[in-house]
């Protein structure tokens, strides 16, 4: 595998959102801790977090495969992408709505933020050299 600026971007995503997915998945009570200390949730919204922990963790493991398996690059890019793109988004409207969120919030948002403009950078960069 030789090392590019896309197989760079694919680890790093595809590490981080393997982390984050798999600990969301596996214990969403832990996530939501750092949140608040007052858990006082129904069963179902457990559920609801293990899917879209397993979601992140799904994309994270397409990312991290594709790097043994070019055919699959194109469109782990394209999806890693569009996941931290979205967080950012979602986070930006929540920002205007709801108000300031913790600093955590807002460190995340810049990390997504920076894989967003790399990951569409690498991505029309990509498209024009892998057709």
């Amino acid at each position: 595998m030789t090392i590019t600026k896309q197989n760079t971007y694919l680890t790093l995503t595809g590490l981080m959102l393997l982390l984050i997915g798999g600990f969301i998945a596996a214990n969403p009570t832990a996530y939501l801790l750092q949140f608040s200390s007052e858990l006082n949730l129904p069963v179902s919204f457990f559920s609801e977090l293990r899917a879209f922990g397993t979601g992140l963790l799904g994309i994270g493991l397409m990312a991290t495969v594709s790097l043994f398996i070019p055919k699959l690059r194109l469109i782990a890019l394209a999806a890693s992408t569009i996941v931290f793109g979205s967080y950012f988004l979602g986070r930006a409207v929540s920002l205007l709505v709801d108000g300031m969120p913790n600093q955590g919030i807002i460190i995340a948002a810049g990390i997504e933020l920076v894989f967003t403009i790399i990951g569409l950078y690498l991505l029309n960069k990509g498209v024009k050299s892998w057709n």
